[in-house]
């Protein structure tokens, strides 16, 4: 993430005040791991991420496959840690999400996701510290968001960049 911070920076036509991160499931979480250690980025806007790795690996096995989560759960575990050379437990959002302030941060999620669960956003939520916002979309899924009810979608998220870019320049 770092790298493309950097081609932006580098960019004449780009604010360098004016960087934000926009990333949906993994990608929201990769954004909040992101923003909290570059300070370049102003803005965050987190889609159906999840606020641990680690505790959402069994929901994602049952919601993917329809399938109990043991033995699958932690055998995706022993062989993502190997492949990514990491442990799951260190990818936890959550425990960064706080360090992005005092830049804004946007959560969405949809209301009837059954991949990475709702409440991963609300506690991401409760664990970021202001400017931050919550859109929970009615009927939307772990995809679709802005499908779903896009005028409502469109409004919240220009709104928030808006209110927190705003001031900043070009």
């Amino acid at each position: 993430m770092q790298g493309a911070v950097d081609y932006l920076l580098a960019r004449p036509d780009v604010n360098p005040d004016c960087i934000g991160l926009v990333g949906s499931s993994m990608g929201g979480a990769v954004a909040i791991q992101a923003a909290a250690r570059i300070p370049r980025v102003c803005a965050v806007v987190a889609q159906s991420a999840f606020s641990s790795l680690e505790d959402n690996v069994s929901q994602g096995v049952r919601a993917l496959t329809g399938l109990p989560p043991f033995p699958l759960a932690p055998l995706i575990i022993w062989f993502g840690e190997r492949e990514a050379g990491i442990q799951l437990h260190q990818v936890r959002p959550i425990d960064d999400v706080a360090q992005i302030a005092p830049r804004a941060i946007l959560f969405i999620h949809g209301k009837a996701d059954s991949v990475v669960d709702v409440s991963n956003s609300v506690r991401l939520y409760q664990a970021a510290r202001e400017p931050k916002a919550l859109y929970l979309v009615p009927n939307a899924g772990h995809g679709g968001l802005m499908t779903a009810d896009p005028a409502e979608f469109e409004r919240r998220v220009v709104s928030f960049l808006d209110t927190h870019w705003r001031g900043r320049g070009r």
